[in-house]
């Protein structure tokens, strides 16, 4: 994190391992400042659902306790949701489910029914663009590695496929429990846990009291409050215009390629190609794999920057669905969540803004090297 202080204005860049990177400027009025019971409070956090995280908090008189005991409680919740998550702790619901056999109920906690479900929702509203259950997929991909001499063969692909998919899992209702059909199924919600993340997070933050956060676990974004809120409470976040400003990282060079503003309840959210991928040869291959073919995405998107007034577990759900859906397939979905926004950036470096399903910008080379 990097922090440059000129004329009392503060330019915070959040650290990102996505292709977004926040830019949050901070204007103080310092008089009112010292009237405040409470300084801001930040905070670098982690592990959490495998990155680190970034919390900062303008306390206001509606906290229920101060910033720090908010934090903290804010972090349990989610680290909670983790070990009930995590396809990578032993005593999870989703290990058990994992390791259970076809046709043996699992009986899981009320949050892993309900993110399962939500899971399952994106499941059937993306054509299985968005699938939870790629465990058998992911495993056999190299991506611990930069460069590889092949992709995995054709039958190993295509058997760790017949062993994947959200449509050989049951939901029974009664009572909350999950039941396999095939037994080498594994569940993996690594394609929302970090959004999920965050959404826990948030809502945690705001039933104590905060009404102005930001909330950002490796690279998924939650902002909290509105400028009126944040006057109220003497102290100031925002540009000049009041908003938030955003800008989306060039996926393949330096500096930003295009900004965008955010008001407080705006989650957003970003897939992309750039951050963990592997070459073979001189091709570039995306960590998203395509459930519907068993391959890395090659829809033609490199990186897609979803803004909602939603969860950010919907935006995280709505980035790694794009990105695999393609152009034309992802403006159908979009046209379900109005209030969203998709910023894509396509294999020709040109980008496509979606707003509800409706093409807002269509440029045909993206601006390089905008200075962050």
């Amino acid at each position: 994190m990097s922090l440059v202080s000129k004329n009392r204005v503060v330019r915070l860049v959040l650290p990102l391992v996505t292709a977004v990177a926040i830019l949050l400027i901070l204007q103080y009025n310092e008089k009112e400042k010292e009237t405040s019971t409470q300084a801001v409070f930040e905070e670098r956090f982690g592990p959490v659902m495998g990155t680190t995280g970034y919390v900062k908090i303008v306390p206001t008189s509606t906290m229920h306790s101060t910033a720090q005991d908010a934090f903290n409680i804010a972090y349990k919740a989610t680290k909670d949701a983790e070990s009930l998550l995590s396809r990578y702790i032993e005593s999870s619901d989703i290990s058990k489910i994992n390791s259970a056999k076809a046709g043996v109920k699992t009986k899981v906690d009320p949050l892993t029914w309900q993110i399962l479900l939500e899971a399952r929702r994106f499941y059937m509203l993306s054509n299985h663009a968005f699938d939870p259950s790629l465990g058998t997929l992911i495993d056999i991909y190299p991506w611990g590695e930069k460069e590889i001499s092949a992709l995995p063969d054709k039958d190993i692909i295509s058997n760790a496929l017949a062993n994947s998919g959200l449509d050989k899992i049951e939901f029974i209702r009664e009572g909350m429990y999950i039941r396999k059909t095939n037994p080498d199924v594994i569940l993996d919600l690594g394609g929302i846990a970090k959004g999920l993340g965050v959404s826990i997070m948030a809502s945690s933050l705001e039933k104590q009291g905060i009404e102005s956060a930001v909330i950002e676990i490796g690279g998924e974004i939650t902002l909290i409050g509105s400028p009126d809120i944040e006057q109220k409470s003497k102290q100031i976040i925002g540009s000049e215009e009041k908003v938030w400003t955003t800008g989306i990282k060039n996926p393949r060079g330096q500096g930003l390629i295009d900004k965008f503003t955010a008001e407080g309840g705006v989650s957003v959210a970003t897939s992309g190609d750039y951050e963990k991928f592997f070459l073979v040869g001189d091709k570039r291959y995306s960590h998203i794999i395509d459930p519907r073919t068993g391959y890395p995405t090659e829809g033609g998107i490199i990186s897609a920057t979803i803004s909602t007034k939603r969860t950010c577990t919907v935006a995280d759900a709505l980035a790694t669905s794009v990105t695999v859906l393609g152009v034309d397939k992802a403006r159908e979905l979009l046209k379900l969540f109005p209030d969203t926004t998709a910023y894509l950036v396509l294999n020709d470096m040109s980008e496509i803004i979606i707003k509800g399903g409706i093409e807002e910008r269509n440029d045909n080379v993206v601006t390089e090297g905008m200075n962050d």
